[in-house]
């Protein structure tokens, strides 16, 4: 994951807006929002991707020493972070866990002196959202002749799709295809369309857009993926698109 500029991490605007809550529960602290969205879950809700660590922040040095744990001071939250495998019972699974750690992690800030002035947030996240992508062009042998006409209809409805929904509603910055994935091998990687959407497009409602993407993409012969994250490919020049 890239980070962001260590000099601008003060949460302001869009940028740093936690994501909508789906549940909240309650623990010595007060009652606490938490989030749950694809590959993530998180009380308070997350901050959309990607996060500043800081490395030796003296709340996290504190925090270590009271708690015992590794923390990641994420854009001025302290962080209890958790990596772990996702699969179909990680949405229920993660909340519970970390609906059960946000009570311990508040009670044990309660009862100390020194970290009652801290609201520690404690998030899940997924190895998906910790593993480095690569992206590289499409290859000869995947430019069937039909590849190039079908590009500019699948550029005409994804984002009538995308404007349908008001998740995505008018906050869509890129639309590209290429190769997309984890293996350094672009030719393994799956044929993407890729979606960029600014930070007023709202992570909790990505679900059904994906769906319904999905479901369009897959009338075309060409298996194609679809991604979407909060940015831009500003990277990614001279792709397709």
């Amino acid at each position: 994951m890239a980070s962001l500029d260590p000099s601008n991490i003060v949460p302001s605007g869009a940028r740093y807006r936690r994501t909508e809550h789906s549940s909240f529960d309650v623990s010595d602290a007060g009652e606490f929002l938490v989030s749950n969205v694809k590959f993530r879950v998180a009380a308070p809700p997350a901050r959309p991707l990607p996060i500043q660590t800081v490395v030796g922040h003296a709340s996290c040095t504190l925090v270590r020493k009271v708690l015992g744990r590794t923390l990641q001071d994420g854009v001025a939250d302290v962080t209890v972070l958790t990596v772990a495998p996702w699969d179909e019972r990680s949405p229920t699974v993660w909340e519970s866990a970390v609906k059960e750690a946000k009570r311990f992690v508040d009670a044990k800030t309660r009862a100390s002196k020194e970290l009652q002035h801290l609201d520690i947030a404690v998030e899940m996240i997924a190895e998906e959202l910790t593993r480095l992508k690569y992206v590289s062009h499409i290859p000869a042998e995947e430019w069937t002749p039909s590849l190039p006409a079908d590009w500019e209809r699948i550029k005409d409805k994804v984002p009538e799709i995308l404007n349908s929904h008001p998740a995505t509603r008018g906050t869509t910055t890129s639309i590209s295809l290429f190769k997309f994935g984890f293996s350094r091998d672009g030719a393994r990687n799956p044929l993407t369309v890729y979606i960029s959407v600014d930070y007023e497009s709202e992570e909790a409602g990505w679900a059904s857009v994906i769906s319904e993407i999905e479901q369009y993409l897959d009338t075309y012969p060409y298996n194609l993926h679809v991604h979407i994250e909060h940015g831009g490919p500003e990277f990614f020049g001279g792709l397709y698109d």
